[in-house]
């Protein structure tokens, strides 16, 4: 089984891995590599106007790359399966069409998060082509992608299938725009008294 360290070598080359999430199987690429960035829209054969996200290890390292509201504790929500849209910061490398905002995820995967504890902030997608389901095993995401991806992680426990909440929190209230494996009433308990269209 290919480890992290292995792992961290290829994103360092700007190559892209796979790696499980608590949600789906994802594809990962440096933030500064933008030669791995363009391999991560051609493997998922992804227009630019569907920006890619991007995973850290902590709440605390969000605003490493986005700018969080101080009216919201996302320490309520991370690491778990939802996604936050931010502004951006003026660092960020081009990830597709974002209009200044970013996807921001901490995934509750003790593989994921051992990789961006060691990679640091990266650009991230599910691991399937552009409008065809996620593989649910490893084995799966190999036979789409094959030597396209340099690293295949693995590890328990299994992804779950379903994807990852997205919330955007870059207006006046939250606004949830994909529902997935965090319920509504979780996303709203977490975020208080936080008002939003649900």
């Amino acid at each position: 089984m290919i480890e992290a360290v292995e792992a961290l070598k290829a994103l360092e080359r700007g190559l892209v891995v796979a790696f499980p999430t608590e949600t789906v199987w994802g594809l990962g690429a440096r933030l500064d590599r933008p030669d791995g960035i363009e391999r991560l829209f051609a493997l998922k054969g992804r227009e630019r106007g569907k920006p890619l996200q991007v995973m850290v290890a902590s709440a605390g390292s969000v605003s490493r790359v986005a700018r969080v509201p101080e009216s919201v504790r996302i320490e309520r929500l991370l690491p778990g399966p939802v996604s936050l849209v931010l502004r951006a910061r003026d660092a960020l490398p081009d990830l597709g069409a974002t209009g200044g905002t970013v996807a921001v995820r901490v995934p509750d995967h003790p593989v994921a998060l051992e990789l961006l504890e060691l990679s640091g902030p990266l650009a991230t997608t599910s691991a399937n082509r552009s409008g065809e389901p996620t593989p649910d095993t490893l084995e799966g995401v190999r036979g789409v992608f094959g030597d396209g991806v340099e690293a295949y992680l693995d590890g328990p426990p299994a992804p779950a299938g379903t994807a990852s909440t997205v919330v955007d929190l870059t207006g006046p209230e939250p606004v949830v725009l994909r529902a997935g494996a965090m319920g509504l009433e979780e996303v709203r308990e977490a975020l208080g008294d936080v008002p939003g269209r649900w």
